[in-house]
């Protein structure tokens, strides 16, 4: 399986056919071959988040209290962008090992007197321009402050596409892969994440948001598995954007399955941003 998994990673990075980061970045502008010539240029957001939710695990002890999202893209020439994103989020006070034991069960652990961490998510990327779509292809490094046991390097795929029909835009299409590398508390080798995005403008000010989330799991790490593969969220949403910057969107996720194959709850996320 872990063949067959590599083959697929290996396809999109070839480019096969078909965009925060944790699903909910706003979208940023990104830079794209066709800019070589062009100096850097710096976009990003801050958003207070009412939970945090890593890659639809809605069962997790850190999705307790808000969370601070600040975001970073720098568009450098030839085609490279540095991208940042971040989260606070709670731990356990005590080093109490993984989210799941060596029988491969939840563990249920208390927040009564949490840490306070921070995941760091650094993404190097170079950007194709294909006519509507944009491949990225590079690596993401994330570093978690107070949680340096959850860090992990991983190979980081998006496609972005902005198709039409009949001259009429059907809106943001993204495709992201994150496919992982080493041990985690979290996550085995080979594991990859997928997420399929579509963003609508339905005015100026107002646009729908659709997230769909599967996780293909590795079999030869720590962590014991019952699905190769699983539906890990669905999710809808609403944003509506303001003159001056800021933006409030709201999200509703119908939780899937973990790499157990046992049902995530389902929960709501609400974000209040400002994009500079």
């Amino acid at each position: 399986m872990a063949g067959a998994r590599a083959a697929l990673v290996a396809a999109i990075l070839l480019g096969a056919g078909f965009d925060p980061h944790p699903a909910w970045a706003a979208a940023k502008e990104a830079g794209t071959a066709g800019d070589r010539a062009e100096d850097a240029v710096v976009t990003g957001s801050v958003e207070l988040a009412s939970k945090y939710v890593q890659r639809g695990m809605t069962d997790r002890a850190d999705n307790e209290g808000l969370s601070i999202q600040p975001s970073l893209t720098v568009k450098l020439p030839w085609g490279f962008v540095f991208d940042y994103w971040g989260a606070s989020c709670d731990y356990p006070a005590g080093e109490l090992g993984p989210s799941y034991d060596a029988k491969g069960a939840l563990q249920t652990v208390s927040l009564s007197n949490p840490r306070r961490a921070f995941e760091n998510d650094l993404t190097l990327l170079w950007t194709l321009e294909l006519g509507a779509t944009t491949l990225k292809l590079g690596g993401q490094y994330m570093y978690y402050i107070h949680a340096t046991e959850n860090n992990a390097p991983e190979v980081y795929v998006e496609v972005e596409s902005k198709p039409k029909l009949a001259g009429s835009e059907l809106g943001e299409i993204t495709l992201l892969v994150e496919y992982m590398l080493t041990n985690t508390p979290w996550t085995n080798p080979n594991d990859a994440y997928i997420l399929l995005n579509h963003q609508y403008d339905l005015t100026d000010k107002w646009s729908t948001v659709w997230q769909l989330g599967a996780h293909l799991y590795g079999k030869s790490g720590n962590l014991q598995t019952k699905s190769t593969f699983s539906l890990r969220h669905v999710d809808v949403g609403l944003q509506r954007k303001f003159d001056n910057g800021l933006y409030l969107r709201g999200m509703f996720l119908f939780g899937g399955y973990d790499r157990l194959a046992q049902h995530l709850p389902n929960t709501q996320v609400w974000f209040l941003g400002y994009e500079f």
